[in-house]
């Protein structure tokens, strides 16, 4: 007979090692160290049984009962609940994130509009999750309800700003960005370009991964992902009792965002997709580098599609190592500062400071090292006074007129 493995009271029930012979990743059982979690909180959206959802964070024999459950039938028909839940909620956070984008930066080129969108999405989500989860009310109905109005805020006054007709304009060009850059490669005959097919490629792959696979890398079983389990378990931020220190202490952010793809459908299927968005951040922010540095539209996307693959980045982008959102946030951080920064600019370099603040604990370390800098050019702009050129720049830059050429 096959010994059982057991695991800790608070984590659930004992399961059972998989052989290195079993057949696939969908029927393999749980493995030794899997955390054995089960939601305790009731399924107020998916209609599920939290021990009986597929690959939850139940062990291999509650698996294997549940295709047998009695309930089966009936969790099959209310589960996709919990999915369009959480996929209406998430295009709500990205359609207002694009608007404050677009509102902040109509003069910029379609970049710096992707780069703001890609910091002020997360920063809206966690918003809603921290403001739950500091009393302890982090349940799919508060967040379903609250969520909605946090994004609204934002999105309301930015679509007051820009009106219907530029909003509409922009986005024209922006969802048309794509179609440019082909035609530009094409034209250019640019080979840095095929860059990114492979990059896409490697990214699809990536969602394959974390779709099929469970979380198996070291410190996401270790502390990360138990992070994200815990806040879900407890509906809290509360401090955590477990013997592990990382669990304790580390920044939540990264792991904040992937309880907000695990809560809605009560499955933990995306508990590893929360680094996925920082990919296309970081080759947002190196395209953009590229092209203020003057390179070409299909040249700066190449520079941009090499950062995805480099090896740190595509072999942690699908899990919860919090590494590719930390190189992307500092990136961010320092684009932001290239130049005499405008008012709009320094928001987001602090945006994008504080999101890496909250993700590692290096992130101190930067705050601390790039805090007097960021400070010191401050005052500088503010001593020159109305007439200065940095007040001038904030001023245009605040009535939306152009500041300069954008980039493409």
């Amino acid at each position: 007979m096959q010994q059982t493995h057991p695991v800790p009271p608070l984590l659930g029930r004992p399961v059972q090692p998989p052989s290195p012979w079993s057949p696939g990743p969908r029927t393999r059982r749980a493995p030794a160290y899997s955390l054995g979690l089960t939601w305790r909180f009731s399924p107020v959206f998916s209609g599920c049984s939290a021990r009986t959802h597929r690959r939850g964070w139940g062990g291999g024999a509650q698996h294997e009962a549940a295709k047998t459950s009695p309930s089966r039938v009936r969790q099959g028909r209310c589960r996709p609940m919990g999915w369009l839940v959480w996929m209406g909620e998430t295009w709500m956070a990205l359609g207002a994130s694009w608007l404050v984008a677009a509102a902040l930066y109509p003069d910029k080129g379609v970049l710096h509009r992707l780069i703001v969108t890609l910091l002020v999405l997360p920063a809206l989500i966690l918003t809603a999750m921290q403001a739950l989860g500091i009393p302890g009310l982090l349940r799919p109905l508060w967040l379903g309800v609250l969520a909605p109005g946090v994004f609204a805020v934002p999105g309301w006054l930015a679509w007051r700003r820009l009106g219907r007709a530029q909003a509409l304009a922009l986005l024209r060009s922006d969802v048309s960005a794509p179609a440019r850059l082909v035609r530009e490669a094409w034209r250019d005959r640019e080979p840095a370009a095929l860059t990114v097919p492979v990059a896409t490629a490697v990214l699809l792959l990536a969602c394959v991964l974390v779709w099929i696979f469970k979380s198996w890398t070291w410190d996401p079983v270790w502390y990360h992902v138990p992070i994200t389990a815990y806040a879900i378990q407890t509906g809290s931020l509360d401090w955590i009792d477990t013997s592990v220190p990382w669990t304790q202490s580390h920044p939540k952010n990264v792991e904040l965002l992937a309880a907000w793809n695990c809560l809605f459908p009560l499955d933990n299927r995306l508990d590893d997709s929360s680094q996925l968005p920082f990919a296309l951040l970081g080759a947002a922010v190196t395209a953009a580098w590229a092209r203020a540095m003057g390179a070409r539209p299909a040249f700066a996307a190449g520079a941009g599609a090499a950062w995805v693959l480099l090896p740190p980045i595509f072999l942690q982008v699908w899990s919860t190592h919090v590494d590719v959102a930390c190189g992307a946030l500092l990136s961010a951080t320092v684009f932001f500062m290239r130049e005499r920064p405008t008012a709009r600019d320094r928001w987001m370099n602090l945006l994008a400071l504080g999101l890496y603040a909250g993700t590692k604990m290096t992130g101190a370390f930067h705050l601390l090292m790039l805090g007097p800098w960021i400070a010191v050019r401050t005052v500088l702009e503010l001593r020159e006074g109305p007439g200065g050129r940095g007040t001038a720049a904030g001023q245009r830059g605040a009535l939306g007129a152009p500041a300069g050429e954008p980039e493409r």
